[in-house]
């Protein structure tokens, strides 16, 4: 019953109320009278026009509230989670806590400039750590707003009960990182389709049936790890807001990492691409695993980091080339590196290859940028 359910809802939601009326005429003429009424009465409750009917359908069950959703995608979540079930486990628990001490501040730095973010390193923590005025009011704005949701032990640990509880959360985090913007509409879903490349995300009026469906697949998922890689697919693949979608993600993925003492994920810039591209292979069909072998390099190049101090921090970015960015990496043959324990000390640290000295006002990360600059016009 509950798949003839699920046949009706979709046959509903695809077509005209004409086409419907003719289907309806002809179940009359071919079955009996209380097959044709069981039918009409599954049609007008899909139509949201009859009392409901108990179902099992997801389907129904969400016409029945109103909410369409997109079942191409949810097909997706369901194969996506099928295909992370089969993926190894992963499982870095964080045993020195001072030594993560400044991971929040890199993710929320990372997570910006992978969307545009225009602040280097100094200027972001002089917003986030002195509240300073650099200049970059939107730019600073996002930044410490990030900041100070990842930052937050007690809100990166809400644990979602149900979907309406996730979307809630969702609406909420996406309320403080966007309220620098408020033609974004901070806290509301999209009401305007958006794309990025040949990818286009789900249609508005499909934004509450689909986050819906894709949060209830993911109950089948119990590991972490594996949760953390669905979460932060499935919001980037909806795509709800009409802007900030991957820092939802992406606090989404960490939010399932960090209840669990779990090191969290960070995308440096120099992941940047295959980040992207191993999102795009998911949506494509192409199954997660690329994702979250990207995603299990970027949590171990996190766990394995040094994050005790500011300085510290800056020597292991250097070091591993995180911030490199990843056009030129991709030329240069340039990939994150992940030191062994010990091995930043063993390192010679010999800084980039430019005149212009590194002061407190001028971080060594906007030397990089330049020396970058200068390459890639030579």
């Amino acid at each position: 019953m509950d798949e003839l359910h699920d046949q009706v809802a979709r046959i509903v939601a695809q077509s005209t109320p004409r086409q419907i009326e003719t289907i309806l005429r002809g179940v009359e003429a071919d079955a009996n009278t209380t097959a044709a009424t069981a039918v009409a009465a599954v049609v007008a409750a899909a139509r949201g026009e009859g009392p409901a009917v108990p179902t099992g359908s997801r389907a129904l069950a969400a016409a029945q509230r109103g909410e369409q959703y997109d079942h191409h995608r949810v097909a997706l979540f369901a194969r996506v989670v099928a295909d992370l079930q089969r993926q190894p486990l992963v499982d870095r628990i964080v045993i020195d806590t001072a030594r993560a001490r400044y991971v929040p501040f890199y993710e929320a730095y990372f997570s910006n400039y992978i969307e545009g973010s225009t602040l280097t390193v100094s200027e972001a923590r002089r917003v986030v750590f002195d509240d300073a005025d650099v200049g970059k009011p939107e730019d600073s704005h996002d930044i410490r707003a990030t900041w100070e949701i990842v930052t937050d032990i007690e809100e990166m640990s809400i644990r979602p009960a149900d979907a309406d509880e996730f979307m809630d959360m969702l609406r909420d985090r996406h309320r403080v990182m966007m309220a620098a913007h408020p033609s974004k509409k901070p806290g509301v879903w999209k009401d305007e389709s958006n794309s990025a490349g040949a990818t286009t995300f789900v249609d508005p009026d499909l934004v509450v049936g689909t986050l819906r469906a894709g949060w209830e697949e993911g109950q089948a998922l119990t590991d972490p790890f594996q949760r953390a890689t669905y979460m932060m697919f499935l919001v980037s693949e909806v795509h709800p807001f009409l802007d900030g979608n991957g820092r939802s993600a992406r606090v989404a993925m960490n939010g399932e990492l960090v209840p669990h003492h779990m090191h969290r994920i960070i995308i440096p810039t120099v992941l940047r691409n295959d980040y992207v591209s191993a999102l795009s292979r998911a949506t494509a069909g192409n199954g997660p695993a690329g994702l979250y072998r990207v995603l299990d390099r970027a949590q171990q190049w996190v766990a394995q980091g040094e994050f005790a101090t500011l300085e510290r921090a800056d020597r292991y970015l250097r070091a591993t080339y995180a911030t490199t960015d990843a056009g030129v990496a991709a030329v240069d043959g340039i990939h994150l590196r992940i030191l062994r324990p010990g091995e930043l000390d063993e390192i010679e640290d010999p800084g980039y290859p430019s005149a212009t000295p590194v002061t407190e006002e001028r971080s060594i990360f906007d030397v990089a940028a330049d020396v970058a600059a200068q390459n890639s016009g030579a």
